[in-house]
């Protein structure tokens, strides 16, 4: 028997010998063993270091060539909207960034201290409430069908505070509010957001901030299934509040098949009849899970948000859900 090694000679030996010295016999590059544990201690000291010191990012404001007047411009440009100036500004400017500037005008010793700046809380405030009268219209009319619990539900998700921060922090807030704190916070980044809704209703009427708020906002959703945003705890309950309403029989639940009843990987489908019609059909590890299952399936069909539905409208077909 030969050796490895040996079988490796003969073989480069051969391969030569069939196509001559251009052949390029490739070899593997190994890093020593010591490369990655020296690498993830690195990164460990690094994640100690930046958990004591905190988030010590500079702001782009804090930079010399920092243009605060062509960046609100690039901003509305950036979004293909037309902003005033002067009230996009004040969308951006919070109450904490002048009381900061106030103090150190005091303490540099500056008498006349005054600033010709404004606060957006005025805006804010505005700006939620269109918002939040802009997402109830939309979901209203896009789900005619669903309920208004799943409507309430659904609107307490897009007016979240997280969810507006996801918005202002894409279209590139971030770096141009002014406030004492950086990075802002998810409050500070959905009051944002509001403010600038407000600033655009001023600027360019209701509709574009309408507009601009299914564009920017509500189209989270468009990838989302919006069944599971909700995710109700109690669907046989609700189901039978829907059917009571629409003064239907109570529903019934009915082994349809089963298989592996007596092991682990036991499966059992179950209907779910109202007035001898399935409305609902569900799969499960056990006959209680597969019943749950299928009353989130029969309140799917209710509300018209199977799997198969359509998406919902956004762009220009949906200028017509918010008016």
């Amino acid at each position: 028997m030969f050796s490895k090694q040996i079988l490796r000679v003969i073989s480069a030996e051969l391969l030569t010998s069939m196509f001559g010295n251009n052949l390029a016999i490739s070899r593997r590059c190994y890093k020593p063993m010591y490369v990655a544990p020296y690498l993830r201690e690195l990164k460990r000291r690094k994640d100690v270091q930046l958990k004591k010191l905190g988030d010590f990012s500079t702001p782009r404001s804090k930079y010399i060539e920092w243009n605060l007047q062509a960046e609100i411009y690039a901003f509305g440009k950036r979004l293909g909207e037309e902003f005033d100036q002067e009230l996009l500004k004040r969308a951006f400017t919070h109450k904490s960034y002048i009381q900061q500037e106030l103090e150190q005008r005091k303490s540099l010793g500056i008498e006349d201290s005054a600033l010709a700046l404004e606060d957006n809380e005025e805006f804010i405030k505005k700006g939620d409430r269109i918002v939040s009268d802009t997402v109830a219209k939309y979901i209203k009319n896009a789900l005619p069908r669903a309920s208004t619990v799943f409507h309430k539900s659904l609107e307490t998700y897009l007016c979240s505070t997280a969810t507006l921060a996801t918005s202002s922090n894409l279209i590139g807030s971030k770096d141009i509010i002014l406030s004492n704190e950086y990075p802002p916070s998810e409050e500070l980044l959905a009051n944002t957001f509001k403010a600038i809704v407000f600033a655009l209703e001023e600027s360019s009427g209701i509709e574009k901030a309408r507009q601009f708020v299914v564009d920017l906002l509500i189209v989270q959703i468009a990838h989302k299934d919006i069944y599971e945003i909700w995710n109700p705890k109690n669907p046989m309950g609700i189901v039978c509040e829907e059917l009571e309403s629409q003064k239907r029989a109570l529903p019934e639940s009915r082994l349809m098949r089963q298989t592996g009843g007596n092991t682990i990987l036991g499966v059992f489908q179950v209907g779910l009849y109202s007035d001898r019609k399935l409305i609902g059909q569900g799969f499960g590890e056990t006959p209680e899970i597969a019943e749950t299952m299928s009353a989130h399936d029969a309140l799917r069909k209710m509300y018209g948000l199977e799997e198969k539905m359509l998406p919902l409208p956004f762009g220009k077909k949906a200028e017509r859900l918010v008016l």
